[in-house]
């Protein structure tokens, strides 16, 4: 079979829009996909090399000689099953399924995206470029540090890492990665392999989920520049999180808020990416 090669204009979402498109399709010939990054954080263009974003300086014929010579990578691909509390304020919700690429996160962070995501459904002129988008995510960052939405996390969430139990001492959010770049780009799992635990450095195709703990927006905020790093939980291959509550929630930047369920976390399958050659 010829290679075939496609190029994603977009973000995160476009891009995962196009591989469950490609998945659909079943195609005796899995297309290989590149990414010209157009969205607000474009994590999983970053870790393919293709950078934080497109610029109008950039030249697309050099951008596509570069995805003509790229090299073929593995992204883990991972099925998010909720099963919903039968009734909840007397209603019946369905189980849902959804496909995770690059993160799943549980409150504050979350509840900060949520925010973020009704303003700019409301109001879309307010949100035209790149670094405005960025200015209106601190804006309700900072107004969450007042609210501290999340503040009771641990008596609404469980999380279950391979079947253990894991403690959520004093944190107000989760994050179960499955690429290292989180929140236009920040890297979340390092190196931290000790005699306490077997942990390895991240891969996004190793059949392997990450999960790290936020204190707070504010801890979120430190993040950010580098000041802080997350509270590492540990490796998975099977993830299932326990909602007591209803908390916000998002899946690879896409958030909604979720009432009490039951989220099951397994591998999929994996997708062909294009990863640009270093220069």
């Amino acid at each position: 079979h010829v290679p075939v090669r496609v190029m994603v204009c977009g973000g995160d979402g476009t891009v995962g829009w196009v591989l469950g498109a490609i998945d659909k399709a079943n195609l005796p010939n899995t297309p290989q996909v590149g990414i010209l990054p157009l969205g607000t954080g474009n994590d999983l263009a970053r870790v393919l090399g293709w950078g934080p974003g497109f610029s109008s300086d950039d030249d697309i014929s050099d951008i596509l000689k570069e995805m003509e010579h790229a090299h073929l990578s593995l992204l883990d691909r991972w099925n998010v099953i909720i099963d919903p509390k039968k009734r909840y304020l007397g209603l019946h919700h369905n189980t849902k399924v959804f496909t995770m690429n690059n993160y799943l996160g549980i409150g504050c962070a979350a509840g900060v995206a949520l925010n973020f995501h009704r303003q700019r459904e409301s109001r879309p002129e307010l949100f035209t470029s790149r670094i405005i988008n960025k200015a209106w995510y601190a804006a309700f960052g900072a107004r969450d540090m007042v609210e501290q939405s999340c503040k009771d996390f641990p008596n609404k969430v469980e999380l279950y890492v391979d079947g253990v139990l894991t403690k959520l001492n004093n944190l107000e959010g989760i994050v179960v990665l499955n690429i290292n770049s989180w929140s236009a780009g920040c890297t979340m799992w390092n190196e931290l392999s000790s005699p306490d635990n077997n942990w390895v450095p991240s891969r996004m195709d190793d059949n392997m989920l990450e999960l790290v703990g936020l204190l707070s927006t504010f801890h979120v905020g430190k993040i950010q520049v580098s000041v802080a790093e997350p509270i590492h939980l540990g490796q998975a291959k099977n993830v299932k999180i326990v909602l007591n509550e209803s908390l916000p929630i998002q899946i690879d930047g896409e958030p909604w808020q979720q009432g009490p369920c039951t989220i099951k976390i397994t591998h999929q399958g994996k997708a062909h990416m294009l990863r640009k050659v270093s220069s």
